[in-house]
């Protein structure tokens, strides 16, 4: 059965699937992707993107599912909104709702203009955990924030590289990034694939009493292929691997909406619009 801490490693690594785009605004994105654990159906993802000329919007939804889901009902939401100016993002408040079994933990964080980070959890951080001194929350962004930022720096330079600071509510980590050359097409493409490296560097808030294997950031390390699947759309992330205590982690591009019309491969790698709904939005709790 697949346990909190390992649906809280899949969520962290998920995000990192938000896409690339330096242009100023794009229509409405739906993202769909099929999480497997040790090649088993574990959680679906739906990401929503809307970036205009001066707003960004991300909602990410998450919940388990297949056996995984039967045995353990887990769903997680989490929304980033905040503004752009002069191609800088600048967020402004991000929201996280996990609901593990019937059991809601919350968290919000709202972003002052000089960089100061204000912080509510509810429950509070449970006990083993170190405090996050404030210094270090200065300055930092949100998970889905800061994936938005590096991938919009790829999408303008073909290169996936950067450290961005990131504070969650409970954890301030470091995500570096490193560019992974070309890598194999995936099942949705046929097109050429990029790869981007992914680490978290911690830095305070996380549990002390953590497992012999994900002692060291090396256990927290996700590689990410990214394709373009349409001239006028940004790399879009097609698969994500992740290792975790019981096999390897992936996540599969399984379908893309744009402005609400379905963007289909077909079968000469050539991409075909149909309009279709984008599919219910999980339950918000």
């Amino acid at each position: 059965m697949l346990g909190a801490r390992l649906l809280q490693r899949l969520w962290a690594a998920a995000v990192l699937l938000v896409p690339a785009s330096s242009a100023a605004a794009l229509p409405p994105l739906v993202l769909h992707y099929d999480v497997y654990a040790a090649g088993l159906p574990a959680l679906s993802l739906r990401l929503d993107i809307h970036l205009s000329d001066d707003r960004y919007r991300i909602v990410a939804e998450m919940e388990t599912r297949g056996v995984a889901g039967f045995l353990y009902s887990w769903r997680h939401r989490g929304v980033a909104d905040g503004r752009i100016e002069q191609g800088i993002l600048y967020p402004a408040q991000y929201r996280a709702v996990s609901d593990s079994g019937g059991s809601v933990k919350v968290a919000t964080l709202a972003y002052a203009p000089d960089g100061g980070v204000v912080a509510s959890a509810d429950p509070v951080a449970e006990e083993g955990r170190d405090p996050v001194p404030a210094e270090l929350t200065r300055g930092s962004v949100d998970i889905l924030t800061a994936v938005l930022m590096v991938t919009r720096t790829m999408d303008r330079t073909g290169r996936c590289e950067g450290r961005v600071p990131v504070y969650d509510g409970r954890r301030r980590y470091d995500l570096v990034f490193a560019d992974g050359g070309a890598d194999r097409a995936s099942a949705i493409t046929v097109s050429a694939v990029r790869r981007c490296q992914a680490t978290m560097r911690r830095l305070a808030g996380f549990l002390r009493t953590l497992s012999s294997w994900d002692d060291g950031d090396e256990a927290r390390a996700a590689a990410i292929s990214v394709a373009t699947l349409r001239d006028d759309l940004p790399a879009l992330p097609v698969r994500l691997d992740l290792a975790t205590p019981v096999g390897m982690a992936r996540a599969e591009l399984t379908a893309v909406h744009v402005d609400g019309r379905a963007i289909i491969p077909s079968g000469d790698g050539t991409q075909v619009a149909r309009t279709r709904p984008s599919g219910p939005n999980l339950p918000r709790r």
